[in-house]
């Protein structure tokens, strides 16, 4: 079932979240890469930094704990459809009335168990009991006005760590970078237009080579598989400012 977000939720994850050691840490690339006894701990801290950028923007989401608050339009309903996972909320301003609504007029669909709420975090408005028999329809998020969610988001595990599979992509992508940086052999990825195709074989030939600029070359579709988990779908017509 669905639950109001209690505060002690939130200080939870928080203290079992490290967001500033990331998807990865620099001694979990070392015990991993052989390569990484030849670079520094800024080097691989630098590298753990671009490989979390990435995989955050691939999946349009990101997978720790960051108290945020986020300004949205209304849709005309009593539910309103958050971009990204609830670990909890801290207050809700609807329609730009000034006043925070009180946790016990509204439901957070924050949980990481069963439901998985994960992948279509919402927060609705309780319906209004007029007698015993009747519940009549609550307050609606307005179209055009302003809901304000104060709280704290991202994709986490119940204990507040980032998903194994999305945690051994990370490290598989820091790995594969410092090999180039070591061996100076960029990996290389053809591109352009094509010349030849032998469906047989399942071989591509393209007119001209050229290697990828960033690391997001260093995708294998191992890790693009993992990650397509974890990708968040997109919004449409679903305005957002993140504060």
């Amino acid at each position: 079932m669905p639950i109001i977000v209690d505060p002690g939720d939130a200080e939870d994850v928080t203290d079992e979240t490290d967001v500033s050691e990331g998807l990865t840490g620099i001694n979990d690339v070392r015990e991993r890469c052989t390569e990484a006894e030849d670079v520094s701990d800024e080097v691989i801290e630098d590298e753990i930094i671009k490989a979390q950028q990435l995989i955050e923007r691939y999946c349009r989401q990101w997978f720790d704990a960051r108290d945020l608050t986020l300004t949205l339009d209304g849709n005309e309903s009593d539910t309103l459809f958050l971009p990204v996972p609830i670990i909890s909320v801290t207050s809700l301003t609807i329609n730009e009335d000034g006043l925070a609504l009180g946790s016990d007029n509204y439901k957070a669909y924050n949980s990481r168990t069963i439901p998985d709420d994960r992948r279509n975090p919402r927060i609705q408005i309780k319906r209004v009991r007029n007698s015993i028999f009747e519940t009549g329809r609550g307050r609606l998020f307005v179209k055009g006005l302003d809901q304000v969610v104060v709280g704290t988001f991202g994709f986490v595990e119940p204990d507040g760590t980032a998903p194994a599979i999305v945690r051994n992509a990370c490290l598989q992508l820091v790995c594969s970078s410092i090999t180039e940086i070591v061996t100076g052999e960029p990996k290389q990825i053809p591109s352009g237009p094509v010349r030849r195709i032998e469906t047989e074989l399942h071989e591509v030939e393209y007119v001209e080579g050229k290697v990828a600029a960033s690391m997001f070359h260093l995708f294998d579709q191992r890790i693009k598989n993992a990650l397509d988990l974890y990708k968040a779908p997109l919004g449409i017509g679903a305005p957002v400012t993140i504060g």
